[in-house]
């Protein structure tokens, strides 16, 4: 009888430490299979960058005009005032000569600017994630399409370097011309250019 109950402590003991063993064994796999899941859903999560302020276009926007057979890269330089925005405009392929943008808003998403100087317009519609205007370049009868991108470091366009200064005319020349000729104007502009001379000054 005793020998009966010694060999039932000791299976008892064998099965309590093979339940025990078995449990050590089995947990760390399944913690182990819950927790790739987990780490691979933190790695595939993307980074969120920081998103532009509503109805913030300060910055840099630029955009290539298609000009008939001329492409015309445009940069807008918009800044903040005391009122609203200032802009400078730069037609990069043309020039380094900034136009100063006459006015400029922003209506919900209905953007607009112009520059009195050359007679041109732009009307647009900003895009909801404030990094992109659809619209149309007017400077003439026929509105041509212009998208224009908010520039980063890496995507902006250089500005080319202003010409150095013309020199100025001697004091003791004598300014004449010998052949004036004019030739229409098929820029599709509606300002008109005009030369003043005053004395021994043309602007």
């Amino acid at each position: 009888m005793i020998e009966r109950i010694v060999r039932i402590k000791n299976f008892s003991g064998n099965l309590l430490l093979s339940v025990a063993c078995s449990v050590a064994f089995v947990a760390p796999m399944v913690m182990g299979t819950l927790s790739v899941p987990v780490a691979q859903a933190q790695a595939a999560a993307p980074a969120v960058s920081a998103a532009h302020v509503p109805g913030d276009i300060a910055g840099d926007w630029q955009g290539t005009l298609q000009a008939g057979d001329k492409s015309l890269r445009t940069i807008l330089k918009i800044s903040k005032a005391d009122k609203g925005w200032s802009a400078k405009m730069y037609s990069i392929d043309q020039g380094a000569q900034p136009f100063n943008a006459t006015s400029i808003t922003l209506n919900g998403s209905a953007f607009k600017y112009t520059v009195d100087l050359i007679g041109g317009s732009y009307e647009g519609t900003l895009s909801a994630d404030g990094n992109s205007i659809t619209g149309n370049w007017a400077q003439g009868p026929n509105p041509l399409p212009l998208t224009l991108v908010r520039a980063t470091k890496e995507t902006a366009w250089e500005i080319p370097a202003p010409p150095p200064p013309l020199k100025l005319m001697a004091a003791d020349a004598d300014p004449s011309f010998d052949v004036a000729t004019i030739k229409p104007n098929d820029s599709g502009a509606t300002r008109m250019q005009s030369l003043t001379v005053n004395g021994r000054n043309f602007a």
